[in-house]
């Protein structure tokens, strides 16, 4: 009888402590789901005229939450279709054409804060996870956010191209919609710099999204109009980025707003040096915002263009300062950025890629990135 009931004792703290699991799970997937909805009110919170909407389009027809529902599960679709697509395309560029009509379509019917704002919030929740099991390792890790390893059309490159699609747009059409509560438009590519980087300096939670798609309008934007470029753009690098040259930090990222800006021409440039090479290689006729160059894709810039990019460059002002270095420094920061991402040759330790730069730059007979 003593055994039985022992048995019976530990069956019943057993059952206990499954019951106590239980409704601890259940009690964190609701604080989860408390605090995603708490934060998606608070944005809503502090832009009020976008929770209205015009009538006779998606807006008013599924309403503001449905419709961002829907955008945000049809990218979704778009990009895994994508990847499906190009898996076993080994060209350096990616057809973006479908995320470009998509992202279009969301500016046009959203404006670009609530695309940056709500559009983009929490869309990583709708990605599916992917896990890939390296062969030194016996652990599961899950892939990186710059489209390198085992996912190309991750999150990370897509908030680059909805940058790059607001430039087209916006170069295409005259104007970009902002709110479409109220019919704002933004008609200049320094109007459009100038409001994201207002959301950035005064909403009180800033994702990582704005910043990368800064980025992608930059690189766009300077393509599409200085295709022959040859000197360091100043007074365009000026008008985009001056008004936050200073320490403007944004916490919630651990980014400065003038850094990225900067950072953002050096990226620039390499794409404007990328495609005048390919277009002598006979790789790609003309220029558009369709075909963009695939991450690790194996596009291997020439080393004379590499240093006509670090001598572009040297027109970048040395004497502003913005984060921890000058924006000359930023530049050629966002070059050596942008070669590690479309190349598939340089190594994966950080000593040994600014060793491969350190050598580029002795080729180049320019002052060394690493001794000034």
């Amino acid at each position: 009888n003593n055994g039985k009931m022992v048995m019976l004792s530990l069956r019943q703290k057993k059952r206990r402590w499954a019951l106590l699991c239980f409704l601890a799970v259940v009690f964190a997937v609701m604080t989860a789901c408390l605090v995603k909805t708490s934060f998606r009110s608070s944005c809503e919170q502090s832009n009020p005229q976008m929770k209205r909407a015009p009538d006779g389009n998606t807006l008013s027809e599924l309403g503001w939450t449905e419709a961002i529902t829907k955008f945000q599960k049809e990218l979704v679709s778009i990009a895994v279709d994508m990847k499906k697509r190009e898996k076993n395309s080994h060209g350096i560029t990616v057809d973006i054409a479908p995320f470009n009509t998509w992202a279009e379509n969301a500016i046009n019917t959203f404006g670009v804060r609530a695309v940056f704002t709500h559009v983009f919030h929490d869309i990583e929740w709708y990605f599916p996870e992917t896990w890939y099991r390296p062969k030194s390792s016996k652990k599961e890790k899950r892939c990186n956010w710059h489209g390198i390893g085992c996912s190309a059309w991750d999150i990370w490159f897509i908030w680059h191209y909805v940058g790059a699609v607001c430039a087209d747009l916006l170069l295409r059409e005259d104007s970009l919609l902002l709110d479409s509560s109220t019919g704002e438009r933004v008609y200049t590519a320094v109007g459009f710099m100038d409001e994201i980087h207002r959301l950035k300096a005064q909403q009180r939670y800033v994702t990582r999204m704005s910043f990368h798609a800064e980025h992608g309008f930059i690189w766009h934007y300077l393509a599409a109009t200085q295709p022959d470029l040859n000197t360091y753009p100043l007074d365009l690098a000026h008008d985009f980025c001056s008004k936050y040259d200073k320490k403007v930090y944004v916490a919630s990222v651990n980014k400065y707003i003038g850094v990225e800006c900067y950072h953002g021409f050096g990226h620039g440039i390499f794409e404007v040096l990328a495609m005048q090479q390919m277009q002598q290689m006979g790789a790609m006729k003309n220029y558009n915002a369709s075909r963009a160059l695939r991450a690790k894709g194996g596009f291997q810039m020439e080393n004379e263009t590499f240093c006509k990019a670090y001598r572009i460059c040297e027109g970048a002002p040395k004497d502003v300062k913005t984060g921890w270095t000058t924006a000359w420094k930023h530049c050629r920061g966002g070059i050596q950025h942008a070669y590690w991402l479309f190349s598939d040759t340089l190594p994966k330790e950080r000593s040994k890629v600014d060793s491969y730069f350190e050598k580029l730059e002795r080729q180049c007979n320019i002052e060394s990135s690493f001794d000034a």
